[in-house]
């Protein structure tokens, strides 16, 4: 896994960016969050000098089975933080 992050300057707005998976058998899920910062001086992801890394983790808020489903996107509040 290679994972890093440098969110040294200020970026209004979020987005989601999904890249579909080539793969034809598996699971392969890659995803790039863009967030706004919680201020300038704390980004909300990154990676210190040492190597510790801290990242979002999106999980769903509608566990009803697949068809019961809300028809509704999801919303940038779905996200958690991972250390």
């Amino acid at each position: 896994m290679v994972a890093a992050r440098n969110h040294s300057w200020t970026q209004p707005g979020g987005n989601v960016h999904f890249i579909p998976a080539k793969r034809i058998y598996g699971k392969m899920a890659n995803a790039m969050y863009l967030m706004d910062q919680w201020g300038q001086d704390r980004p909300f992801e990154g990676i210190n000098e040492h190597g510790l890394f801290i990242g979002a983790a999106g999980f769903p808020d509608d566990l009803s089975p697949l068809g019961k489903q809300k028809k509704q996107p999801h919303g940038m509040d779905f996200c958690g933080i991972i250390r």
